[in-house]
C-alpha cells in the first residue's frame, strides 16, 4: 500500500462514514482489561515441554503456550499454580481504543468512577505503550539491517507517542484522572519473522484502524480540548500507519513462505477480531464528548479497511 493510496483511503473512509454518524449509541463503554491466564507446565503426559531461554519466553513460544497471538508470557509466581506454570498476559481494549502494543508491555488498570476519565486514562496508557513499541521496532529494524529511513521514522514515531501520552494524560488529569501508567520490562530483539508478524497485526491492522478512529474524533468530539488534541494526534497516527505498511513491504519479502503465511493468517484473524470488537457500543457521553465512533460508523470503517487494505 503506497503512501498516497493510504492517505486517499483515510480521507475517503472518513467521508463515507459521515452519514452513519448521526445515530445515538446506548449501553456502556468497554474497559481496557489486562488478563492473566496461568497454564500448567507442559510435560510428557500433556505435550511438548517448552523451556524459556535465559528465563524469557520468545514471542513464538508464548503464542504456542498461550494458544493465540498477542501474548506476553513469563514463568508464573510460586503461588499462582503448579511448579513450572506459565503466566500468559494479554492487554487489549475492545472496539474503541487501539494502540500499537508489543509483547512485554502492560497497561495500568484505569479505575476512575467517571467513564470519560477512564477512557482517557486507558488511551494515555496505550499511547505510552506505543513509545516502547516504536523504540523496540527501531532497535529490531537496526539489528536486521533495515533501511536507515525506516529506522529514523520508527524513532520519530516513538517521539510522537511521548507527546501523545502527555497530551492525553493531561486530558485525563484535567478531569480528575491520572496520567499514563505503563510497566515496561526488558524488551529483547526478536527474529525478523516475529517483527513482521507483530507489525502486521499491531501496525497494519490495529494502528491503521486507530488512525481512522483518531480522524473521526478530530471531526466529531464535542469536548473542545479533545477535538483540538485529536487533530494533531490523528495526523501523526496516519504517518505511523504508513510506516507500518512500509515496514511490512520491507520485512515480508525476506520471510520464508511458511512465515509469510503466518503473517497473512495473523492479519486475517486480527481483522475478524476487530470486526467483533467494534460491535460493543460506547455510551452516549463517550460518543458525544470524545467523538468515539458508534458501531455503525466503526463497522463501516472496518469494512472499508477490509475491502481496500487488509484483503490485499
Amino acid at each position: 500500500m503506497r503512501r498516497s493510496a493510504l492517505q486517499t483511503f483515510f480521507r475517503s473512509a472518513l467521508v463515507a462514514a459521515i452519514p452513519l454518524g448521526l445515530g445515538v449509541a446506548q449501553a456502556t463503554t468497554p474497559a481496557c482489561t489486562g488478563t492473566t491466564i496461568v497454564i500448567p507446565s507442559l510435560n510428557d503426559d500433556g505435550g511438548v515441554s517448552i523451556t524459556p531461554i535465559n528465563g524469557t519466553y520468545t514471542t513464538a513460544q508464548c503464542n504456542e503456550i498461550c494458544g493465540g497471538y498477542g501474548y506476553y508470557c513469563e514463568p508464573a509466581s510460586v503461588d499462582a499454580g503448579p511448579t513450572g506454570s506459565v503466566a500468559c498476559h494479554i492487554n487489549r481494549c475492545s472496539g474503541t481504543v487501539c494502540g500499537r502494543m508489543t509483547d512485554g508491555v502492560e497497561c495500568g488498570n484505569p479505575g476512575h468512577h467517571d467513564e470519560v476519565v477512564r477512557f482517557l486514562e486507558n488511551a494515555a496508557d496505550l499511547e505510552a505503550a506505543s513509545v516502547w513499541s516504536f523504540d523496540r521496532l527501531a532497535r529490531e529494524l537496526t539489528a536486521h539491517g533495515a533501511l536507515p529511513s525506516l529506522i529514523a521514522r520508527a524513532r520519530a514515531a516513538g517521539a510522537d507517542e511521548v507527546r501523545h501520552a502527555r497530551v492525553v494524560g493531561a486530558l485525563a488529569k484535567r478531569r480528575g484522572g491520572r496520567g499514563a501508567k505503563v510497566a515496561t520490562p526488558s524488551l529483547p530483539v526478536r527474529t525478523l519473522a516475529d517483527v513482521a508478524l507483530e507489525n502486521a497485526v499491531e501496525g497494519c491492522v490495529r494502528e491503521t484502524y486507530g488512525a481512522l478512529v483518531g480522524g473521526w474524533q478530530a471531526r466529531t468530539a464535542a469536548a473542545r480540548d479533545v477535538n483540538r488534541a485529536m487533530r494533531a494526534i490523528a495526523r501523526d497516527e496516519q504517518r505511523h500507519a504508513e510506516l507500518a505498511w512500509d515496514v511490512a513491504r520491507w520485512t515480508v519479502p525476506r520471510l520464508s513462505p511458511t512465515e509469510r503465511r503466518r503473517v497473512r493468517d495473523a492479519m486475517r484473524e486480527t481483522v475478524a477480531e476487530l470486526a467483533r470488537d467494534v460491535e460493543l457500543p460506547p455510551s452516549q457521553r463517550i460518543v458525544r464528548e470524545l467523538g468515539v465512533p458508534e458501531p455503525a460508523v466503526a463497522r463501516a470503517l472496518v469494512a472499508d479497511g477490509r475491502r481496500r487494505l487488509w484483503r490485499a
